[in-house]
């Protein structure tokens, strides 16, 4: 049994960590999913979960829970855990997956719960709010996916090789993106936009094609464009990568002369950080975004004529339109490193709190251990405190 003062400590961390607006999000704290219920389910849900994994982490000694979680309403009871230990606390440590897409008012609204975050980049400081999560630091890391290098993974070099084999001059990298009635793109759009790509590439037999598709269940779903893709395919020069789940974006990118991606897509931006060219076909609209100040027709679309007309005046005379894709001015806002060792500076900062806490230092110290040698070794504006009040 849970006592009345770990109750009381509980509720004391609930609001000090949760936005009321991250409750009614939430719902069941037993369930990923929403489910309306009572003030006093919720509560009773979020204790027994608290009261798990305080056991837990007692249990096997653990002072670091790294999640790549997001929003899951167990994140929460996982920090909250974290909190209410006064000697033997800890860390609930994430880290960012995605381009951000959401306006600056909706995003992480008790989305990230984690004590320490690592972030590709400064940018994504104005997207997160004191006293909107338990977010007591950001750590600048860069893209934190070791990116596809050529010199280290010759074996792809194949499918580049086939498509120039087959007389193509210009390469294009797809990446589209999961649609339905409950997520941002709908069906008919996707299908809308891979019937212009594949059509181009159909009329066109100077263009390559490389897909790699989000999950198999995008392109199986969209029936309508499969007798054009059948054509495409069997032209030899559209490639569409196999194991999507497995494989990273810049393997389809690394020797591409341009990377489209629907929305404000992740893999586009992955794509860029490696070097390639690359657009969003942002079909949500989404004007507020800081990329359509950065290059309106330049690196974001929203509308796709438009954006194939650009496409079509390019591969006919790239110096028509050199700013198409190029994202040269703004490299650093995405990935001030772009040597895709983020992953590597995640450890090494992890290892600097364990270290910390392993010589009895409590969860603030640790911190300021960690920033101190971080901040050292990358420059003082690569952590960023926005400790809740």
């Amino acid at each position: 049994m849970i006592s009345f003062k770990d109750a009381k400590d509980v509720s004391s961390s609930i609001v000090k960590t949760l936005h009321p607006i991250s409750i009614v999000m939430f719902g069941s704290f037993s369930k990923n999913n929403f489910t309306p219920c009572s003030d006093l389910d919720i509560a009773n849900d979020l204790l027994a979960q608290v009261y798990y994994w305080r056991s837990f982490y007692n249990e096997f000694d653990i002072r670091i829970n790294y999640t790549a979680e997001e929003g899951l309403a167990k994140n929460i009871a996982q920090a909250i855990a974290f909190d209410i230990e006064k000697i033997n606390s800890g860390f609930l440590v994430g880290k960012q997956r995605s381009e951000i897409f959401l306006p600056h008012s909706l995003y992480c609204i008790g989305y990230h719960p984690k004590h320490v975050f690592f972030v590709w980049n400064k940018r994504l400081r104005r997207y997160f709010s004191p006293n909107y999560n338990q977010n007591d630091m950001l750590v600048t890391t860069g893209y934190t996916n070791e990116l596809f290098k050529e010199n280290e993974d010759m074996s792809n070099l194949s499918i580049f090789q086939k498509l120039r084999s087959e007389g193509v001059d210009f390469i294009i990298a797809l990446f589209d993106n999961m649609y339905g009635s409950d997520v941002h793109f709908s069906k008919k759009g996707m299908a809308e936009f891979y019937q212009s790509i594949l059509q181009w590439i159909h009329d066109d037999p100077t263009i390559g094609l490389v897909i790699k598709s989000k999950k198999p269940s995008v392109i199986n779903g969209l029936s309508t464009i499969h007798p054009l893709l059948r054509k495409v395919l069997e032209s030899g020069r559209c490639i569409k990568m196999e194991n999507e789940l497995g494989r990273f974006p810049s393997e389809a990118s690394f020797r591409a002369d341009m990377a489209i991606g629907c929305g404000i897509s992740s893999a586009v931006t992955e794509a860029v950080i490696g070097g390639c060219r690359g657009i969003h076909y942002d079909m949500t609209n989404l004007k507020n975004h800081e990329f359509y100040k950065w290059g309106y027709e330049k690196i974001v679309f929203d509308d796709l004529d438009r954006m194939m007309a650009s496409l079509k005046k390019y591969k006919e005379n790239p110096h028509s339109n050199s700013e198409l894709g190029d994202w040269t001015p703004y490299l650093n806002e995405l990935d001030p490193f772009r040597d895709g060792k983020g992953g590597e500076r995640i450890g090494t900062y992890m290892r600097w709190l364990l270290e910390s806490i392993d010589n009895g230092k409590g969860r603030d110290a640790a911190i300021q251990y960690a920033n101190k040698l971080y901040s050292e070794q990358w420059g003082s504006d690569t952590t960023i405190s926005i400790k809740h009040t």
